[in-house]
């Protein structure tokens, strides 16, 4: 799928394109995530971003409820 920010002018809408790869690995899924065409100025910063997003993602695939996400708006509150 493409990638980007609105309103971004390093990194805007459909600017880069992030694959993700599913294959049976025992009783589950293997996830491999691939970010292409990032800046090299953005890509530690994604890295924090799939890292963080990743295992929120894997609880929710699971049927469990990850939380309110401590970087939404509505923990900032």
């Amino acid at each position: 799928m493409t990638w980007g920010w609105e309103k971004s002018k390093i990194v805007p809408p459909g600017s880069s394109t992030v694959e993700f790869k599913l294959t049976p690995k025992d009783n589950g899924t293997l996830l491999v995530l691939t970010h292409y065409d990032l800046p090299v100025t953005e890509a530690a910063s994604h890295v924090q971003g799939w890292t963080h997003y990743m295992p929120r993602l894997q609880l929710i695939a699971q049927g469990q409820d990850p939380g309110v996400d401590p970087w939404s708006e509505q923990a900032m509150h």
